[in-house]
């Protein structure tokens, strides 16, 4: 098992349009990540550094450009890292399922529920290319070299591992094209 495989997994659910079947081999993707970033953290917080560090880049794709910095908080002041972490990916790997207060949408939003939040397929798409961008994972790569579903033309994801700038260049080609 690797890093790779497990997002080449989630990018093929989300290809068939199951966002709810991707987010296993994502969490589990993203969990590697921020063990190699962050080795000496309790599992937790190595996560939630992760999603926080890379949250600027995640929600500038998920928004198609504009980037959030800061703290993003939802319902009773919960931190957007600390809800992925317990609503999405605990859940998600010890009960296998979803925490209520995640709501699963194929709108491209950030948004917050009443009690919960919003967690849309462009998001997912987001933390893969966060996963795939991110230095620490040089060295990974696909079993299959696929062709990135995200971008226009042919982009194979095995020639993006470890490069953040690069994601963002090809996808700043993209810019215009995004629906």
């Amino acid at each position: 098992m690797s890093t790779g495989k497990r997002i080449q997994e989630a990018v093929l659910y989300l290809e068939e349009g199951d966002l709810e079947a991707s987010l296993l081999p994502l969490v589990s993707a993203t969990d590697a990540t921020a063990k190699k970033v962050f080795p000496s953290e309790k599992n937790q917080i190595r996560i939630e550094k992760w999603l926080r560090d890379k949250q600027s880049f995640i929600t500038w794709y998920l928004l198609r450009g504009a980037e959030l910095l800061g703290n993003i908080s939802l319902p009773n002041r919960i931190m957007l890292e600390t809800a992925l972490y317990k609503w999405l990916r605990c859940p998600s790997v010890h009960e296998a399922k979803l925490d209520d207060r995640i709501a699963l949408t194929e709108k491209s939003v950030l948004g917050a529920t009443s009690n919960g939040m919003l967690f849309s397929r462009r998001h997912a798409e987001g933390i893969i290319l966060a996963v795939i961008g991110c230095s620490s994972n040089a060295f990974e790569r696909c079993p299959k070299n696929i062709l990135c579903p995200f971008f226009q033309g042919n982009v194979l994801l095995n020639e993006l591992w470890g490069k953040e700038q690069l994601v963002r260049q090809r996808l700043n080609l993209s810019i215009n094209c995004w629906d």
